[in-house]
C-alpha cells in the first residue's frame, strides 16, 4: 500500500510528510507555493524510483507541461515563500483571537488555535500556521450570511485561497437562496459556514472589516 498527501495547507516549511511515512506529497503550487494567485500548477513530491513510475505512467497519459513563464513566476513565488508565510501566520493569530471573541460566530476550525479538536495533532506533526480558517456565523438563513459577505471590503469573494489577498469563500453560495440554518441533511456541510484565507493585508484592517461586516448579521 502507498500512501498519497496534499500537503498544500501546510507547505514545505511546516511539515514534512515524507518524513512522517508519507510515500508521496502532492502540493497545490496555485496557493502558498507560488502566493500571487497568477498561476495554474502542481507539484508531486517521492522518491525517484516513485517518481519516475508516475512519469513513466500516469503523467504520460493525462500530465500537463507546465510553461517557461509560469515556471519562471512559480521560482519567484518560492522565494518569498518564508516571508510571506510568517506573516500570514502572524496575521491569522489574531484575526483568531478576534473571530474566537465575537459574539456572532458561532464555532471556529483552525487545527493551529488551542481550542481545536486537532490542536494537539497539529502540534506533533506541523511546526507552523498558515492562514486558512473556517467558522460558522450565528444566524438564521443564508440571507444573513450574504449580508456578511456582501459587506466585506477587504475580502475577496472566490473558491481559491494561498494567494496575497484575503479571501472568502461562503458554503451558502452553493445552497437555494434562504436555505434555514439546520436544514442541511446529514453529513452535508453548515449552510452558514464562512472559509477564510488570510492574506498580507495588515490585521488591523482585516478585523475591523470583519467587524463591521458582522454587525450586518
Amino acid at each position: 500500500m502507498r500512501t498519497l498527501l496534499d500537503n498544500s495547507y501546510a507547505t514545505p516549511l511546516h511539515q514534512r510528510a515524507i518524513a512522517l511515512g508519507i510515500d508521496l506529497v502532492a502540493h497545490s503550487a496555485t496557493k502558498y507555493l507560488n502566493g500571487h494567485s497568477d498561476v495554474v500548477a502542481g507539484v508531486l513530491c517521492g522518491s525517484k524510483a516513485l517518481i519516475r513510475e508516475v512519469f513513466q505512467g500516469p503523467y504520460m497519459t493525462l500530465g500537463a507541461m507546465l510553461s517557461p513563464h509560469d515556471a519562471w513566476l512559480l521560482i519567484r513565488g518560492l522565494r518569498t515563500l518564508p516571508l510571506r508565510m510568517h506573516q500570514i501566520a502572524a496575521t491569522t493569530a489574531r484575526v483568531i483571537g478576534f473571530l474566537r471573541s465575537h459574539a456572532k460566530v458561532e464555532r471556529l476550525w483552525y487545527p493551529h488555535d488551542a481550542g481545536d479538536a486537532q490542536f494537539e495533532l497539529s502540534q506533533r506533526q506541523t511546526s507552523g500556521a498558515s492562514g486558512l480558517l473556517s467558522f460558522t456565523v450565528r444566524c438564521d438563513s443564508t440571507l444573513a450570511v450574504e449580508r456578511f459577505c456582501d459587506a466585506l471590503q477587504r475580502f475577496l469573494m472566490t473558491v481559491s485561497w494561498g494567494g496575497y489577498e484575503s479571501l472568502l469563500f461562503p458554503v451558502a453560495a452553493v445552497y437555494p437562496s434562504d436555505t434555514r440554518v439546520g436544514a442541511e441533511r446529514a453529513g452535508q456541510v453548515p449552510v452558514n459556514l464562512v472559509r477564510l484565507s488570510i492574506g498580507l493585508e495588515e490585521p488591523e484592517v482585516l478585523i475591523a472589516d470583519l467587524a463591521q461586516a458582522l454587525d450586518r448579521v
